[in-house]
């Protein structure tokens, strides 16, 4: 890679088109496939929306884009196809895995044109964004988890909300400390008003790294929060008021709603007894399931699941193996 940096950037260019049409090639659809994934992923329709997807990966990787055309590699934890327009592509910049090595972001990028041109679209001192979701209802509706600075405290951590498409952003969801941000968003698919936040407080050392408190028993600004109005009010999910959740403080925390089953919600908890719980009623309660040594392994590193989109039972974690589940976490 070193030396592609040293050639013009044409030639960075030609190399983002020659990764493209490489993973393109591995990856191509016969016509029942594309049917079945359609199906499995309705954002997803076709083969284009597969190339804006991958041309988003491997363009920013290699170069950047932007507003003065400048070759830049950015690392890429977050992005997200706009569901009904598939051609505008959000990416979010930084590694939000805590690593002491991790690289930085610069913000929030889009693209209109499935990939082949980028503008900068805000958050700038966020250094790190672990995920985006857009509105099905408004493309000009965009939600961004930003866990935030690494190594230090910070202000701009959060949740944020745009409302014009990137014009301009709004903190809708803050921890109560300058080491807490977000770390991971959920939203209902039958009503994009009804979201999970997960807020996580962590903070890297050179000697050390904390997720959570000082101290596993001691005072977290990490949490799961509930919103039905698309984050003007929140809510957060408490073992007093939702029974079964667990008893604070907590590490870093994952949310996924089951696609074909939004009533269905899997929250994985790093706490002093990490596990994965489940509920059936929207998070109104909650029922322990795996904490099996995949579930909570690291749990700092590996905190993301994927429902199936036809099977609500169905769950994967990525880990540093990749575990599912087929009974609900069972």
């Amino acid at each position: 890679w070193s030396e592609q940096y040293d050639r013009p950037y044409g030639n960075l260019l030609s190399l983002q088109d020659e990764l493209t049409r490489q993973i393109l090639d591995t990856l191509r659809l016969t016509v029942a496939d594309q049917e079945r994934r359609r199906q499995a992923r309705p954002y997803t329709h076709n083969l284009e929306a597969y190339e804006h997807f991958l041309r988003a990966q491997s363009a920013l990787l290699v170069r950047r884009k932007s507003d003065n055309d400048a070759a830049r590699g950015q690392y890429l934890q977050a992005i997200e196809l706009d569901p009904t327009k598939t051609k505008n592509v959000w990416v979010g910049t930084g590694e939000p895995w805590g690593l002491n090595s991790v690289s930085i972001g610069d913000g929030i990028y889009k693209s209109t044109d499935g990939g082949e041109t980028w503008n900068k679209s805000g958050l700038p001192n966020s250094e790190r964004i672990s995920q985006i979701i857009v509105s099905p209802k408004s493309s000009d509706t965009v939600y961004a988890a930003v866990p935030g600075a690494l190594w230090s405290d910070s202000p701009d951590r959060g949740l944020y909300k745009t409302s014009d498409g990137g014009k301009s952003w709004n903190l809708i969801l803050k921890g109560s400390n300058l080491s807490t941000g977000a770390s991971t968003i959920a939203m209902d698919p039958t009503n994009p008003n009804v979201l999970f936040a997960g807020l996580w407080d962590f903070r890297r050392q050179g000697w050390t790294y904390r997720s959570g408190g000082a101290t596993p028993n001691d005072p977290s600004g990490s949490g799961l929060f509930h919103t039905t109005d698309g984050g003007t009010t929140w809510k957060e999910i408490t073992p007093e008021a939702n029974k079964g959740f667990p008893k604070k403080p907590y590490g870093r925390l994952a949310v996924a709603i089951a696609p074909s089953n939004p009533k269905r919600v899997y929250a994985f908890v790093e706490s002093t007894n990490s596990a994965l719980f489940v509920s059936d009623d929207g998070g109104q309660t909650w029922q322990q399931r795996d904490k099996s040594q995949w579930m909570v392994w690291r749990p700092f590193y590996f905190a993301n699941l994927i429902v199936d989109p036809k099977n609500p039972d169905r769950v994967f974690k990525t880990d540093g193996s990749l575990i599912v589940s087929s009974d609900g976490g069972q």
